[in-house]
């Protein structure tokens, strides 16, 4: 990943773009990133800085929708 820089000013400002994509992570992802974040800090920042968390996080939650069926609602 090779940044590119815009003078404004005297500063260099990064030109950073934040990706379009929607994931819907539910409840199973939000505890999923809390664990990252709390027990492998390193990893977080790493999927953080590399913009991969989220679709990481959609992931874990569509594995997790095809290797379980949940049972039917109450009547």
């Amino acid at each position: 990943m090779e940044l590119t820089y815009s003078q404004v000013g005297g500063y260099l400002l990064p030109n950073l773009t934040v990706s379009d994509e929607h994931y819907n992570i539910g409840k199973y992802g939000m505890l999923r990133k809390e664990y990252l974040k709390n027990y492998h800090k390193e990893l977080y920042s790493v999927m953080i800085i590399n913009g991969t968390l989220l679709q990481h996080l959609a992931e874990i939650i569509s594995q997790l929708s095809g290797s379980c069926t949940l049972p039917a609602a109450f009547p």
